[in-house]
């Protein structure tokens, strides 16, 4: 499968990769001390799967997501669509320099967890990006691919329903109960990026603590 990355970030030709899939022996992978109930060995295997995965890719999709938020940012305060093309295709390139390397890397269970934490975090799907930056044939083209390689560009994050695994495994991590892969940030647009989301969730750390005294108070 094309890597899922290049498709929503650049929306380049399809290259490598269209069969890869993930291994992992569920067996061998242990939860670090984090408490969990479960009522049977399935829910168990999912977890430890999600968790595995996730934390491959936890911090540069996150890292991807902040990106492409402060660029539909700027974009919205760019009144002059010559002006708005010329930003665009500076901040791509500056996307293409930061993610090359997990691009090349990124396999078909990536992507699927990838598409959910960007979804959760800008609201839009896969889909509703490319057609965005390059258009509905451009969409309407990758998703019937896609969809040939058993997988879509319009998958959601569905925290209530089937991503109720993922939802613990991302809160477990925000939480701090679960480490991530470090990976730190490339290029310019990269690390002041990084430094913006680490000011927010310490603003959000804080507005958390606060509210918790209020409830004991």
């Amino acid at each position: 499968m094309k890597t899922i990355l290049l498709i929503i970030l650049l929306s380049l030709p399809f290259i490598g990769k269209t069969q890869q899939t993930d291994t992992v022996f569920i067996d061998n992978i242990y939860l670090d001390g984090v408490d969990i109930i479960a009522h049977d060995s399935a829910y168990m295997a999912n977890y430890r799967r999600t968790k595995y995965f996730v934390k491959e890719i936890y911090v540069y999709a996150m890292l991807a997501a902040q990106m492409l938020n402060e660029i539909e940012d700027t974009l919205v305060l760019i009144p002059k669509e010559k002006d708005r093309n010329k930003y665009i295709r500076h901040a791509y390139r500056d996307l293409k320099k930061e993610f090359g390397y997990e691009i090349s890397q990124l396999t078909i269970t990536r992507g699927h967890f990838l598409m959910k934490i960007l979804h959760k975090e800008t609201g839009r799907t896969a889909y509703q990006i490319v057609e965005q930056y390059r258009g509905k044939l451009q969409a309407k083209s990758w998703e019937t691919i896609l969809r040939l390689n058993g997988t879509t560009l319009k998958k959601q994050y569905s925290p209530e329903i089937e991503d109720i695994v993922l939802d613990r495994v991302l809160k477990e991590i925000e939480e701090g109960k679960i480490k991530p892969k470090p990976r730190p940030p490339v290029t310019e647009r990269g690390r002041k990026a990084a430094r913006k989301r680490k000011k927010e969730q310490k603003k959000k750390l804080k507005e958390s603590k606060r509210n918790r005294k209020r409830k004991i108070s």
